[in-house]
């Protein structure tokens, strides 16, 4: 039996940053694979849910 756990992370961002699911996130010296992408016009940015990669 394998156990497996994951870290999720909520990164905010600007609007004027173009971004899409293919990209990384590479924070603090570790990556991050993008699993959603939530656009907030009220606030004028972006959420960005990432999961890190284990490498």
């Amino acid at each position: 039996m394998e156990i497996v756990n994951t870290y999720n992370i909520t990164f905010t961002v600007r609007n004027y940053h173009s971004i899409n699911e293919t990209m990384r996130i590479i924070w603090k010296g570790k990556y991050y694979r993008i699993i959603s992408i939530l656009p907030d016009k009220y606030k004028q940015s972006t959420d960005i849910i990432g999961e890190l990669i284990n490498e």
